[in-house]
């Protein structure tokens, strides 16, 4: 179907007029969503949907025109509003390339409340150079409790993956600066954005622009890039449609080619490391230019781009896999934007570049270049970083050299890192922080004292593998040896970190508060950045016990060995004791999975379709992960009648006692009810299988070579409630 139907099927979605498309699916998706959208959870779910209206659609040069009623203004500020419009798109088809969707209202452009403010005033008045700058922003402008529907979307998932990115974006040498925080201990946001600004100093014209109190959080986000002249603005939602990613940019202003190019880079890269992480289904949703779809990006003075990852409400979003995977695809994004290397500027020529230096100190020298008034020397633990970790403390190495062509440094690592040093030039009448400099690169092996070799970080207390005695721990950890940074994940199965999950550069302890009191394993995991590549130990520690021995999960709803009510069954277990994780299985055999098998995570109930209504048993198995094993409780039901009485199935074609050709047949059978799988048996004699014999799972043909001249017996089986049944009848071959 095309696009221009499609679009004709938006006003017909059960909001203008007659329903054209009541006969294509495609079309029809829309109306589907729209009327369940309230259901859906997340910040679609939280909108008022019957206060959107569709006056009308276009489509025309490749672009998507949605002409809402003026009731759309009634969901509330701004914030709320570009939610709704990110909704609405991913209600429309994906297409290749770039998606343009803009929104009027009565036929008219879309009103932004927020236009693009003059910025603030920079806050840093230094003429120094800074690499490149990231402000990292984690979507959503309300709080959550951390029970409520929006939490999937603005609860501590976006935050958590932010903070993720966070030191995996500063590795290709960018300064990353997030606009807010959160609160690790728990499953809610520690604060808005403009509280968090607030505490960090900035400038009130940053945290009073906007009418409502949302618009004021979240313009301040935008407008905290633009006092810092930073070079990029990324918006991360870990959650929208489920499965599904999407990249959004305004095509508007001076950086529209420049966004797209952003968001392109950002899609390809994101799409890849999501289907790598989960498998090949995570869908694409595409990139989409939309000027109404973010306040960030309408309001960012440097190229923008907003994430929707599609954690959706699974729990994907909230795994440490997931939150890594998509920091390092990001990190390589802006690797290529973070590194320079410009024919104008001075190149560093001794030490030699790639070399191993001799000791502690280095006096580094370079060209003289023709015009320039003065050279900036950074040496950082990444590439144009200017920050050393040195015995656990970040220590800043950025030197004025004036016009010399030389600069000595001292009191560098001598553990074997690799250095990178970047060199400034000023080639401008003027240079300011953020113009007028331009740049190389080089990288160097620090000096080695004798025995240094390079070693992660180890966690020396609690002792590992002992029992905690409250659910409050201080883990401490020494130094290591050539470690740039460290981060400390504490989870319910090794590599989680849905406990903890924080940067911890420069610090040798962290209290971790809120921990199991059920006797349940705890995992620790201590990272350490060495050269370039994160380096993890781990370790295991026996929460304190307040609850008594261990018990699995067991299936409490529908109730065991009862008849299902249908195809679709809500299935609820208890939550056991000392128990961190569930897996659900549903099958037609004790311990099957045919109908469904999957990690609940900390889930204790869930829907399973597609469950047969002929009276055959189903067998359901929860799974426990407790103290790192999994145990199991199974339960039995009676599928409903619905379809009729278990029966088993017949031989269809060819007919009873026909002559048949020699060579290939094929038999076809039907007509059973309830059977879980076929076996097919072809013989010269009455049950015999030396011509046939196959498990056929639950086709329905198969296509068998019979000899000449031979009477041939044939025989389906039905699988019906853990037995086999069976059906004969008899042919003869000719020549």
């Amino acid at each position: 179907m095309s696009r221009s139907t499609f679009l004709r099927c938006l006003i017909a979605a059960g909001l203008l007029g007659t329903n054209i498309c009541a006969a294509q699916p495609l079309t029809v998706r829309l109306q589907r969503w729209l009327s369940t959208a309230s259901e859906t959870g997340g910040a679609c779910g939280a909108i008022e949907w019957s206060k959107v209206q569709v006056l009308g659609a276009a489509e025309q040069n490749g672009a998507t025109t949605l002409n809402l009623a003026t009731g759309f203004f009634n969901l509330g500020d701004t914030a709320v509003r570009d939610q709704a419009v990110r909704c609405l798109a991913a209600a429309l088809p994906p297409s290749a390339g770039v998606q343009r969707l803009a929104i009027q209202i009565d036929g008219a452009p879309l009103p932004l409340s927020i236009q693009h403010p003059t910025a603030p005033s920079a806050t840093a008045s230094s003429a120094a150079p800074r690499g490149f700058r990231i402000v990292l922003n984690a979507a959503g402008g309300r709080l959550s409790d951390g029970t409520t529907a929006v939490e999937g979307m603005d609860g501590s998932a976006n935050a958590r993956t932010a903070m993720s990115m966070l030191h995996l974006l500063a590795r290709p040498g960018a300064e990353v600066i997030p606009t807010r925080q959160s609160d690790t201990h728990t499953t809610a946001w520690a604060e808005s954005a403009s509280t968090y600004l607030q505490s960090q100093g900035v400038d009130d014209a940053v945290l009073t622009h906007g009418a409502t109190a949302g618009e004021r959080d979240t313009a301040s986000r935008a407008l905290y890039a633009n006092s810092l002249n930073a070079q990029r603005l990324l918006t991360v939602d870990a959650g929208g449609p489920n499965r599904t990613l999407r990249i959004f940019y305004s095509p508007d202003g001076s950086n529209a080619a420049t966004n797209r190019e952003f968001a392109l880079s950002l899609h390809e890269n994101l799409l890849s490391a999501l289907r790598q992480i989960h498998d090949a289904t995570w869908n694409d949703g595409g990139v989409i230019a939309c000027s109404a779809c973010s306040i960030e990006n309408r309001l960012a003075a440097m190229p923008a781009a907003f994430v929707e990852i599609g954690g959706g409400s699974t729990p994907a979003a909230a795994s440490s896999r997931f939150q890594m995977a998509a920091g390092s695809a990001v990190a390589r994004v802006m690797k290529p934007m973070a590194s320079t290397a410009d024919a104008a500027a001075a190149a560093i020529s001794s030490p030699t570049p790639g070399s191993t230096l001799t000791g502690s100190s280095a006096t580094f020298g370079w060209n003289a270049v023709s015009g320039a008034t003065d050279y900036y020397l950074m040496v950082g633990d990444w590439v144009g970083g200017d920050t050393l970790s040195i015995g656990g403390v970040q220590t800043v190495f950025a030197f004025d050299a004036g016009t010399a062509t030389s600069y000595p440094v001292t009191g560098l690592p001598t553990d074997g890192r690799t250095l990178h040093v970047r060199l400034f030039s000023c080639v401008s009448s003027t240079c300011t922080s953020t113009s007028g400099w331009v740049s190389n690169d080089a990288t160097y092996t620090a000096y080695a004292s004798a025995g240094v070799v390079a070693t992660p970080a180890q966690i020396t207390a609690p002792t590992p593998g002992s029992t905690l005695t409250s659910s409050t721990a201080t883990f401490t950890w020494n130094a290591g040896t050539a470690v740039a940074d460290y981060y400390l994940f504490v989870g319910k199965w090794a590599g989680d970190n849905s406990l903890f999950s924080a940067d911890v550069a420069g610090l040798s302890s962290q209290q971790v508060t809120g921990l199991p009191s059920d006797g349940t394993l705890l995992y620790v995991r201590l990272w350490s950045y060495i050269n370039g590549v994160w380096q993890s130990n781990d370790y295991t520690y026996t929460c304190a016990n307040t609850v008594g021995p261990p018990v699995p999960a067991s299936i409490v709803t529908p109730t065991p060995s009862s008849t299902l009510a249908g195809s679709s069954v809500s299935f609820t277990w208890s939550k056991g004791t000392t128990v961190a994780r569930y897996w659900l299985q549903v099958g037609y055999w004790l311990g099957g999975d045919t109908l469904e098998s999957k990690d609940e995570i900390t889930a204790t109930s869930d829907t399973v379709n597609g469950i047969p209504t002929d009276g055959r048993d189903i067998y359901v198995r929860i799974w426990s992960y407790i103290n790192g094993n999994w145990q199991s409780t199974d339960a039995m039901f009676v599928a409903s009648t619905l379809s009729g009485t278990p029966t088993k199935a017949t031989i269809t074609s060819p007919a009873a006692s026909s002559v048949l050709n020699s060579g290939a047949n094929t038999i076809t059978w039907g007509g059973g009810i309830g059977v879980s799988a076929y076996y097919l048996f072809v013989g010269t004699t009455v049950g015999g299988s030396d011509v046939y014999s196959r498990n056929e799972g639950t086709a329905l043909d198969d296509t068998v070579t019979l000899p000449a001249n031979k009477t041939i017996f044939v025989r389906i089986w039905s699988y019906i409630n853990g037995a086999y049944s069976a059906s004969d009848v008899v042919y003869t071959t000719g020549n």
